[in-house]
């Protein structure tokens, strides 16, 4: 179908045809044909110059084999120029416009020409790196060779589809990635015992783990876009998690909580947090979750708690019964850190229990001899894994100063390791007292002993010498006792002084 410019032209063409042609003497209604003529030609003229499309009329021209090889432009319009850039154009052939013009066009003139069949493509023109929809046909005789191109600069609108394609292909790509990303998450989620899902901002689920759907003994289409209510959570359970959802939106902050939830599988305790899930912007555009069940974690907490009651008892009970007792009890861990001391070792410290417990006995004002003697010990007992006993001088937090005697054994683990230590430690400053009362006594009779003239000593039943003074080795007339201890006492006599001596034992 031909455009009202196509046919314009057509008439044009005719009218310009020889046949056409006439003097300027012709009869008056020749006269008025003509000018008819010059009326529509300057209609063609402005309709010519107004159209927004590039229009061109050209001569098609060919080489000696009869191939197209160029044409020349022999009328434009203005918006020729404006959509190809190229100005004062007529009377030049393409190749002289442009000299590394596309040869396609040639091709596709040259056939519109030979065939006389208008043609309508969509194609660049490299050269000047501009895209153009063109409809090119033929006008006047056959023999001009000439042909109008109508055509449009569609340069953005391809460089539109372009970019619209590219961002398909993008979309596309993305799409595969999120398609297998989800693929992922979902193998990961159905790796893992915990339940995982998110939520739009209306609170509905936009996906769902598989385990969570199997608790729920329903398919992914019956439950995704539902929220808690559709889902036929109870109505406060419900309300209180849609809720809390709605609080992560707004403060944009996690929440972590727990509820029981009855299912087929019973009721259980669950551990559930949301999380806001951000856009490239900072909004929060989503909320993810994380169930998990902590029904036998809670059943553990609750014997635990039960066994720790227990125990506290049972410590209670022990530090009572140490505590009636007057010796100081206590145990170090393998860094030699006190885990225990009882109420009667505690006042000799003149601390409590809490400043006490996991101090060293530096940090407890220890003197160093003190402190290095018992940690030799302690390392003792930690290699060997047998007790140690020991004694030490000890000045208490009253400054009263004592001795006191320790032995410390060690606590083994299951696997015979030698795991902390326990020690009890007890007072003996009256015994040393006492020791060295007997000691100084003893020494005062050895002199009383010694300084005798008199022979003074001491025998066994059988009669053998144990102790002999100064007197009784000079009666011997020996200044070395080593040799007559032990030695019988009857021995060194002889006649009548052996009967005296007989005598004198038997008596």
């Amino acid at each position: 179908m031909k455009t009202a410019v196509q046919s314009h032209l057509a008439e044009l063409n005719h009218a310009q045809s020889p046949e056409s042609v006439q003097p300027a003497s012709l009869p008056p209604q020749n006269r008025t044909q003509t000018e008819a003529l010059c009326e529509s030609e300057a209609k063609y003229r402005t309709l010519f110059e107004s159209l927004d499309q590039g229009l061109c009329i050209c001569e098609l021209l060919f080489n000696e084999n009869g191939e197209p090889r160029d044409y020349r432009f022999l009328e434009v319009n203005a918006a020729f120029e404006r959509l190809t850039g190229l100005e004062q154009v007529i009377g030049k052939t393409a190749r002289q416009a442009v000299p590394n013009h596309d040869t396609h066009w040639f091709e596709i003139f040259g056939r519109v020409v030979r065939t006389r069949e208008p043609v309508r493509v969509e194609q660049q023109t490299s050269a000047i790196n501009r895209w153009f929809d063109v409809n090119a046909f033929c006008i006047g005789a056959p023999q001009s060779h000439q042909f109008a191109a109508l055509f449009t600069n569609i340069t953005e609108a391809k460089r539109i589809e372009a970019e619209r394609k590219q961002a398909e292909a993008i979309l596309q790509q993305t799409s595969a990635e999120l398609e297998r990303q989800v693929r992922k998450l979902d193998a990961i989620a159905a790796s893992v015992p915990d339940f995982i899902y998110t939520f739009d901002l209306s609170g509905q689920f936009t996906y769902i783990s598989q385990s969570l759907l199997d608790l729920w003994q329903k398919t992914a289409a019956e439950a995704l876009g539902k929220n808690f209510f559709e889902l036929d959570y109870p109505e406060d359970l419900a309300a209180r998690l849609q809720n809390q959802i709605q609080q992560v939106i707004e403060t944009r902050q996690p929440l972590k909580d727990e509820t029981p939830y009855t299912s087929a599988v019973g009721t259980r305790a669950y551990e559930y947090i949301f999380v806001p899930m951000f856009d490239a912007t900072g909004t929060v555009e989503a909320v993810a979750g994380v169930t998990r069940d902590i029904t036998d974690r809670k059943q553990a907490e609750a014997i635990l708690q039960q066994t720790s009651a227990e125990l506290e008892r049972q410590v209670r009970k022990f530090d009572a019964t140490l505590s009636t007792i007057t010796d100081s009890v206590f145990s170090f861990d393998r860094e030699g850190r006190f885990l225990y001391a009882n109420q009667v070792l505690l006042d000799v410290w003149g601390v409590t229990a809490a400043e006490a417990i996991g101090k060293t006995m530096a940090d407890l004002n220890y003197p160093p001899t003190v402190e290095g003697q018992v940690l030799d010990d302690l390392q003792q007992v930690l290699e060997t894994g047998e007790s140690v006993r020991n004694e030490t001088p000890y000045t208490n937090s009253a400054g009263v100063e004592g001795y006191f005697e320790y032995i410390l054994s060690p606590v083994f683990a299951a696997d015979r390791t030698v795991e902390s230590v326990v020690g009890l430690s007890r007072d003996i400053s009256d015994r040393k007292q006492a020791e060295a009362a007997l000691q100084e006594s003893e020494e005062l009779k050895r002199r009383i002993l010694e300084s005798s003239q008199d022979c003074i000593k001491v025998l066994t039943l059988e009669g053998r010498l144990l102790y002999i003074n100064t007197g009784g080795l000079n009666l011997l007339e020996v200044d070395d006792p080593a040799p007559v201890l032990n030695a019988q006492w009857l021995d060194f006599w002889q006649d009548d002084d052996r009967l005296s001596a007989e005598a004198a034992l038997a008596a």
